[in-house]
């Protein structure tokens, strides 16, 4: 495609592929503008005949796309001014490339599976989902990504969904800022995998809890950021995985996180074999109704080390609420697998008891604190 501004009816017209073609648009810097025109490619696809899409150095103006079973690879593109993008089981591929002011609807899930999408910008992005399903993104990486968008989510009963499912995905150095929420329980919904690295990402400002994990063996947080979230920062439930449950957080921050309806402000684990929490600091989290205003805990064993709490709140355990696993579990507790080390508490309110740690646990032993401030 030569260099240029294309826009008459002709250059935005419907194609329709056959099987078994890969389409490559050099762009050359040019504009494909259809912002009064309908921009579709309908394509019917089978294992055995994939399709791929290729579009680099381009900017498209549309009102309206389409794509159904292809593989779209974006290289230093840029979409906006859409309506709506119509796609149903494909494969997508960012790389430099921005998305603004576009409305993404469907009536069927959304999967993204061994995709990338690198150092792309989502902004004013919305999307409207009509129906149960939601976005599953597997095996995939998002990196350097920016989300700045509003979500509207219009089933009729789905307490527990989320704008984002993932599995054994990596999230890398992106930004999710949600402006705008409607009947959403989380940003992030990780269900199933091995492992989840969640690494130099920032959760601000989102309607409801920005990660919730449920199924995955292993959890990694590595220098990230949560602040002024409504729903809590991190979420984990251990509950379904057999055994070697971990979850570790460093390098990162906690702040102002609220957690109206559930317990710990900033992050809540259950049923995990292992907690380690390094260098991390958590300031002005609440969890007025309920236990932890920082953190809330139920685990076998624990490292924290280096950790900051500073003007947390909760109902029990101000800033730590550990937690037995239930009133009948039959698991032993011993402090010797609970490690403490250069822990500082400061300005942490309890409305009952613990202004800075609750104990709800059997203790068999006798603790091990270093070089801590309570």
């Amino acid at each position: 495609m030569a260099k240029g501004i294309y826009s008459t009816e002709s250059d935005c017209e419907t194609i329709t592929l056959p099987d078994s073609l890969e389409i490559v648009v050099e762009g050359n810097s040019a504009i494909l503008d259809c912002s009064n025109h309908v921009l579709a490619s309908s394509l019917s696809s089978s294992k055995n005949s994939p399709k791929t899409i290729i579009l680099r150095n381009i900017e498209l103006k549309f009102v309206g796309f389409q794509l159904y079973g292809s593989h779209v690879i974006c290289e230093n593109c840029t979409f906006h001014a859409s309506i709506e993008v119509i796609f149903s089981d494909f494969r997508l591929t960012m790389i430099n490339s921005i998305v603004e002011n576009v409305s993404w609807k469907s009536k069927m899930q959304k999967t993204v599976i061994g995709s990338k999408i690198v150092n792309s910008v989502f902004s004013s992005f919305s999307v409207q989902i009509t129906s149960a399903e939601n976005w599953l993104v597997r095996e995939s990486i998002l990196e350097n990504v920016i989300f700045d968008s509003s979500f509207d989510y219009n089933p009729i009963s789905q307490p527990n969904h989320a704008l984002f499912s993932i599995s054994n995905s990596t999230v890398i150095g992106s930004i999710f800022r949600v402006t705008q929420y409607s009947n959403t329980s989380s940003v992030l919904r990780v269900i199933t995998g091995l492992l989840l690295k969640i690494e130099k990402t920032i959760f601000t400002e989102l309607g409801e809890t920005p990660v919730s994990v449920r199924g995955v063996s292993r959890v990694q947080v590595e220098q990230c950021s949560f602040s002024h979230n409504d729903g809590g920062g991190l979420q984990v439930d251990f509950q379904d995985v057999e055994s070697n449950a971990e979850i570790s957080i460093s390098n990162s921050s906690f702040t102002s996180n609220k957690s109206p309806t559930n317990h710990g402000g900033a992050v809540h684990v259950k049923f995990a074999d292992l907690v380690g929490i390094l260098n991390v600091v958590f300031e002005n989290n609440s969890a007025l109704s309920n236990n932890g205003g920082a953190l809330f805990l139920q685990t076998i064993a624990m490292n924290l080390y280096s950790l900051s709490f500073v003007n947390n709140s909760a109902m029990d355990g101000g800033a730590l609420y550990l937690s037995r696993w239930s009133s009948n579990d039959k698991i032993t507790t011993y402090w010797s697998n609970y490690y403490f080390e250069r822990l500082t508490f400061q300005n942490n309110l309890a409305q009952s008891r613990g202004g800075a740690i609750f104990f709800d646990l059997p203790i068999h032993d006798h603790p091990l604190v270093r070089r801590s401030n309570l």
